[in-house]
């Protein structure tokens, strides 16, 4: 006869299942004053959210059930938000200006975490200075902004991995202060032809923020900020009002990224990088066709870093890619 044997064997899996919502109502209003070439501008804004957590965890251990936690909870969130504004015409082509105004993003749950200090999160608050001036010359030919600024966080949030590498969360610093200057510059210097340029500096650092007994991070700069940025581009129309078609219109930018760390403890970096796009167009009537290539000149950079288990990983920024579009307007 057949004699059938069933060996012993141990199944083990989990689920986790979240229900994270964020509802909220805010209020606003916002008036200027003008007093000849000097305006006044001043606004406030009333701002509530609600955070709503339900979190089961169950394992499954040979078809048995059994319960890991289970948390329902919610987080109530309320700031007032002053804004003002002061700007002088000193004429029609030259208008300095100054802002100050409060931010806040409010706190809330992560959808993922492993310990119970990072089920949620704290909300940020933070003062944001800015002062420049805008200039127009050559019947407005030619336009200029210059910028500078500075923002004080307290509670910054920012995004770490989970202690397993598998996934994202929230996080607070204590405090960091970001600081700076931004450059903007546009010419028409030919009919159908506009070129511009962009550039920024940005020095974005912790000024407090330890993050546990071993782990003091103060004076490190922000992940995922870049020292310096740019951006080129020139956009060329060509009128050719055929019957088969209107125009061409073509397309180029650049967009260069400085040096930017992955993690809070600095050592991981990517290092500056540019990306050359382009785009061709033909138009007639409501139809345009596109040929379009997105980093041409192939650059090979990382766009993410984690690390997991004691091993760290890069994700590969796209290649050179081309491609073509159809659109119709109806």
């Amino acid at each position: 006869g057949l004699v059938q044997y069933k060996l012993p064997y141990n199944e083990y899996y989990y689920t986790k299942w979240y229900d994270n919502s964020n509802s909220g109502i805010a209020f606003f209003h916002q008036s200027t004053l003008k007093f000849g070439g000097f305006s006044i501008t001043a606004g406030i804004r009333a701002d509530y959210e609600k955070a709503t957590l339900d979190y089961q965890y169950y394992k499954f251990k040979n078809g048995v059930q059994s319960p890991v936690d289970s948390v329902i909870s919610d987080m109530d969130f309320f700031e007032i938000l002053p804004k003002i504004a002061f700007k002088y015409s000193i004429s029609e082509y030259l208008t300095p200006y100054v802002t100050v105004a409060k931010g806040y993003n409010s706190g809330g749950f992560n959808a993922t975490f492993e310990r119970e200090q990072d089920r949620s999160f704290k909300p940020e608050d933070s003062w944001n200075y800015e002062a420049g001036i805008k200039a127009k010359w050559l019947q407005q030919r030619i336009y200029t902004n210059l910028a500078f600024f500075y923002i004080d966080w307290n509670n910054q949030q920012i995004y770490q991995t989970v202690p397993s590498g598998t996934g994202s969360m929230l996080t607070n610093a204590g405090k960091s202060e970001s600081k700076g200057v931004e450059f903007e510059f546009k010419i028409l210097p030919a009919k159908n032809l506009e070129m511009w340029m962009a550039t920024g500096y940005n020095n974005a650092k912790f000024i407090d923020y330890k993050k546990n007994e071993n782990e003091d991070y103060s004076g490190n700069y922000l992940p995922y900020v870049p020292k310096i940025s740019m951006n080129l581009g020139a956009n060329y129309q060509i009128e050719i009002n055929k019957n088969w078609l209107d125009d061409i219109r073509l397309n180029i930018t650049y967009n260069g990224f400085g040096k930017h760390y992955w993690n809070e403890d600095n050592v991981a970096y990517q290092d500056y990088y540019g990306l050359l796009n382009h785009r061709i167009t033909f138009e007639k009537g409501n139809v345009s066709f596109s040929f379009w290539g997105k980093n041409i000149l192939n650059a090979e950079y990382n766009s993410f870093y984690f690390q997991a288990l004691g091993n760290s990983y890069t994700q590969i920024g796209k290649p050179a890619t081309l491609g073509v579009n159809l659109k119709v307007n109806f």
